[in-house]
């Protein structure tokens, strides 16, 4: 066998398949890392309420420690704290429709 062979599959495949990028927070800035967007951005969002779907208060908490994590990292940064972070990390979250792939919920904007 050779080194090739031996090594094992890179962390962009799963069987045999390519994954697409995942639209992840890169901290401290707190934009996307694909797409350069606010994170969560739309593409994230998506994804988080596919992967919370049927836990969707689960969503809700986790989206509102990283809105800790953003508070803490802006600030100790020296930058303000933005006055959307309710809205940007958790709100969404709160009035998204149960289908991520349905028409936007019109209680609450994107």
């Amino acid at each position: 066998m050779t080194d090739q062979q031996d090594a094992p599959p890179e962390p962009s495949t799963r069987h045999g398949r390519a994954r697409p990028p995942e639209h992840l927070s890169n901290r401290p800035g707190w934009d996307c890392s694909i797409c350069g967007a606010e994170w969560p951005c739309a593409t994230a969002r998506k994804t988080l309420l596919k992967e919370f779907s049927v836990f969707r208060s689960t969503l809700i908490y986790y989206m509102a420690t990283q809105m800790y994590d953003a508070f803490g990292d802006l600030v100790s940064a020296g930058q303000l704290a933005p006055d959307n972070l309710f809205e940007r990390f958790v709100a969404w979250a709160r009035f998204a429709p149960k289908d991520p792939d349905g028409p936007p919920s019109d209680r609450f904007p994107a």
